[in-house]
């Protein structure tokens, strides 16, 4: 899975450089999305980006773009309001969780 992370933004005449480092993360891609299903991102698009960093394609079925740092907010946030899920969730899913903390300022791209 590609994650990409802003470096820099410069100008040289009449031309912009952007420099944005790409690398690629060891993450399974289904269990994502059976997190984003718990999370019930894909009924409203608006929420999953203002509180999981989450865009979601046209049909909102299908994940375009994740800002690592506000996924993992919106996830501790989450297990605040639903502690008797957390356990379950990070049963479930704390290797994904404890994957994503390695890469903060990145976003995820996971198609």
């Amino acid at each position: 899975m590609e994650a990409k992370k802003f470096i820099e933004n410069k100008r040289e005449g009449e031309y912009e450089i952007i420099k944005n480092h790409i690398i690629d993360i060891p993450i399974n891609t289904e269990q994502l999305k059976l997190l984003v299903d718990e999370l019930k991102c894909y009924d409203d698009s608006e929420m999953a980006f203002f509180t999981y960093g989450m865009s979601l394609g046209w049909e909102g079925d299908e994940i375009y773009c994740i800002d690592i740092n506000k996924f993992l907010d919106g996830l501790k946030s989450f297990y605040d309001d639903n502690e008797e899920e957390e356990v379950d969730m990070i049963q479930n899913y704390g290797d994904l969780i404890e994957t994503l903390k390695k890469y903060p300022g990145y976003d995820l791209y996971p198609e």
